[in-house]
């Protein structure tokens, strides 16, 4: 380190070499080189190797935990087809599935393509109350931050798992675990900043055609507590 400089520049080499550096080694404070590849790079071999289908499959997981309903009657996550959503006369929130996201005043996106289909089908009729279904799309940037934070989270898992057979040493494990749990705490928190745009269908009834309204949703609670929230402000 030369006079004059910035020691945040240091820790800033530092961090980056540990995060691309195959053979660096950190513990409190303490950096070193090994012959033997660093657990980090292990992981970089795995979260490229995560399947699109693993983690879209971890992220309904996580979706399908959120019990609360809100003010609906029921939230349906990721439903395979128009006929799971019941066609009643109660409200209920579908929240679409990761292949279906949503850009901004955007009329052709997938989200609105597969909220069209659930709105005006009920299996092999068309659906009557088809003022009691609203939606939740993902917004499709951010959808790319919350996919490389579910990666992380199964590569780490995996790691953790497979940890007698390479052979981890107690630090190595020490890691894998903090790092699984901060890529868990991060894909937990990335769902609702991700899962932002209610999708509002309505009809004037002189006018034939289905008008449709986006709100962002924001707040506190799980994703049907906040489209609930928002929702009854939407309405207002």
């Amino acid at each position: 380190m030369l006079p004059g400089e910035s020691s945040a520049l240091i820790g800033d080499a530092l961090r980056r070499m540990s995060e691309h550096s195959a053979h660096l080694y950190t513990e409190a404070g303490r950096y070193w080189f090994d012959t033997q590849a660093s657990v980090l790079q292990t992981a970089r071999d795995r979260i490229a190797q995560v399947t699109e289908d693993q983690w879209q499959m971890e992220l309904l997981a996580r979706l399908r935990e959120q019990k609360t309903r809100g003010d609906f009657a029921g939230v349906h996550v990721a439903p395979g087809s128009d006929a799971d959503v019941a066609d009643e006369d109660r409200a209920r929130l579908v929240i679409l599935g990761p292949e279906h996201p949503h850009t901004s005043k955007t009329d052709g996106t997938a989200a609105r393509a597969a909220a069209a289909q659930i709105l005006e089908r009920h299996g092999s009729g068309p659906r009557r109350y088809r003022n009691m279904v609203v939606f939740l799309a993902p917004d499709t940037t951010r959808l790319g931050e919350l996919e490389q934070a579910l990666r992380q989270y199964l590569a780490w898992t995996s790691i953790e798992n497979d940890k007698e057979v390479l052979g981890l040493t107690p630090h190595a494990m020490r890691q894998a675990e903090g790092q699984r749990k901060a890529a868990s705490e991060a894909a937990s928190q990335r769902i609702p900043e991700t899962y932002q745009w209610l999708l509002v269908p309505s009809q004037d009834k002189d006018a034939p055609g289905v008008v449709w309204q986006e709100t962002k949703v924001g707040g506190q609670g799980t994703l049907a507590e906040r489209a609930s929230r928002n929702l009854y402000e939407f309405s207002a």
